[in-house]
């Protein structure tokens, strides 16, 4: 079957290329367009790369944002190799690139992509080193007031002009949307470990049978009154044969 997707140009691309052109950066703005365009088909090619299905591409002021519809519980390899492809294909530029001022605006997007504010590649590294130390919901709240701060310690710190805070509105916002979907997150990430039996090769005791404490890159063996109970089982057991947690 074709990987059929849709590419959404958001309403802020378009008002950000309309100013653009009044303040005479029509093609600094283009040459940023091309350059996130770029980096956004690393992304692309990892998730080509492990099957991933591409739903859309969504085109934003100075980035683009590929969403894959794949399963949260992926392994973390393949969640790294998939986000890690973006600054490695941006990086290739460097190599291409003889005009200083594009080297520039390059090395300025590259760095700001590395910034742990969601969605952009820092906040997912970030997520995948935490998710071998901490509770996934856990990382997931950390990772939403992180960006949180870093997005305003970021405007504290350089010059406004509309196009920065034209982009910075737009992580707000996708900053508030995560948050306000961090229990539908949380109950797909768990729906998906009942649905597809997902196991790992390292293993987490968890006492008291506290589905927060249940991290994305373990199984877990669930602890109570002294009996041991597998991940598997507990979870055939809270859901229905609807898929509801009772």
């Amino acid at each position: 079957m074709k990987n059929i997707f849709k590419i959404k140009i958001h309403f802020f691309f378009y008002l950000a290329f309309i100013i653009s052109i009044l303040t005479g950066n029509f093609k600094i703005f283009i040459t940023l367009t091309l350059i996130t365009f770029f980096h956004e088909l690393g992304h692309i090619i990892g998730g080509l790369l492990f099957k991933y299905k591409i739903e859309k591409i969504v085109v934003l002021p100075l980035s683009m944002l590929t969403i894959f519809n794949t399963k949260i519980n992926n392994k973390w390899y393949q969640e790294f190799i998939v986000t890690i492809l973006g600054p490695l294909f941006q990086i290739l530029l460097f190599n291409f690139i003889n005009d200083e001022r594009i080297l520039k605006y390059n090395m300025i997007l590259l760095l700001f992509n590395l910034l742990p504010i969601f969605p952009l590649d820092g906040s997912k590294l970030l997520k995948i080193f935490l998710y071998n130390y901490l509770p996934f919901k856990l990382v997931e709240k950390i990772n939403i007031y992180i960006s949180f701060i870093v997005l305003v310690l970021f405007n504290i710190g350089i010059p406004k002009n509309l196009l920065i805070i034209l982009v910075s509105t737009i992580f707000l916002f996708k900053i508030l949307k995560e948050k306000n979907n961090l229990d539908y997150i949380f109950n797909k990430f768990l729906f998906e470990r009942y649905l597809y039996n997902i196991n790992y090769k390292k293993i987490k005791i968890i006492n008291q049978l506290k589905l927060e404490e249940m991290y994305k890159y373990y199984y877990h063996h669930f602890l109570s009154k002294n009996k041991i109970e597998e991940e598997h089982d507990f979870l055939l057991k809270m859901f229905d044969n609807k898929g509801k947690i009772w």
